[in-house]
């Protein structure tokens, strides 16, 4: 058969003397004379293409353009990224003020600050006194010399134990914290435990009428011509603090300096201390 031949003899001796397999391939060589039905099948192949462009674009003429040829169709130009992007910001900013100036409107006629955050409000001094707003804050509690524990906040118990709790030491005032954020009062927080003589007690503590100046509290020793106004006030941390028969109510929160208080250490321009804005015994 033309095509096809077997690989010679001195191809077998060089595989041998290599040490290599031979090979299952055969030699192949170009045809010396034309497959005619390859040409054929050539032109039988060129005839679909043709037909197939005279349907999709009309009827070539001798000179091989189509009489009808498609055009491209006129699209709308498409605004480049830098135009998309300026007008999503300017959306966005249009209805930030429009959600601003309703959040305004509603707090002008319902007299509720519900969802104010403090950073929109302004501290001030006035008359030797630090005014430092806030709306919200977080809240969180613990127990101490007691024999069993709970107190609930928003429908939450922040702290529901049943077992005897150790002494309140200085290391646990200067570690007071909390997680529990709110934006507003939910105004009353209701503390049942048992104190290490045994009785029991339920009491009903209002963090509204505590708080109800909004104003943060600072310590006594704090210089208020030191406090760097200019910074927005963050959400203090209030923290309930059950002891034997006592209930204190805390107050953290972060007030900024104009200066280091501690001299090389920079990054000291701050208080933080826990200040007592309720105390009771029971």
């Amino acid at each position: 058969m033309i095509g096809s031949t077997r690989a010679t003899v001195a191809d077998d001796a060089f595989d041998k003397d290599e040490g290599a397999r031979p090979s299952s391939l055969q030699a192949v060589h170009r045809l010396t004379a034309a497959d005619r039905h390859y040409d054929l099948q050539l032109f039988r192949d060129l005839e679909i293409v043709n037909a197939q462009t005279r349907r999709e674009l009309g009827r070539l003429p001798a000179g091989g353009l189509p009489v009808e040829f498609k055009r491209r169709p006129k699209l709308p130009n498409a605004p480049s990224n830098a135009e998309t992007n300026g007008n999503d910001i300017r959306e966005e900013e249009t209805m930030d003020m429009k959600y601003l100036a309703m959040a305004a409107a509603m707090t002008v006629t319902s007299g509720c600050h519900s969802g104010i955050k403090s950073w929109h409000m302004k501290s001030k001094v006035e008359n030797g006194v630090l005014k430092m707003p806030f709306y919200d804050h977080s809240f969180g509690a613990s127990c101490f010399d007691t024999l069993r524990c709970r107190v609930l906040y928003e429908n939450a118990y922040i702290v529901n134990s049943g077992s005897p709790s150790g002494p309140f030491t200085e290391r646990d005032r200067d570690n007071l914290d909390a997680s529990w954020g709110n934006l507003e009062f939910p105004t009353v927080v209701r503390v049942s435990w048992t104190s290490k003589d045994g009785t029991n007690h339920d009491e009903k503590i209002n963090l509204g009428e505590i708080f109800h100046s909004r104003l943060v509290r600072y310590p006594a020793d704090l210089d208020v011509n030191d406090v760097k106004t200019s910074v927005p006030p963050s959400a203090p941390h209030i923290i309930l603090v059950v002891e034997d028969r006592a209930i204190r109510i805390y107050m953290r929160a972060w007030i900024p300096l104009l200066r280091p208080r501690f001299p090389g250490r920079v990054h000291s321009d701050f208080r933080h201390d826990p200040v007592i804005a309720y105390s009771q015994t029971f």
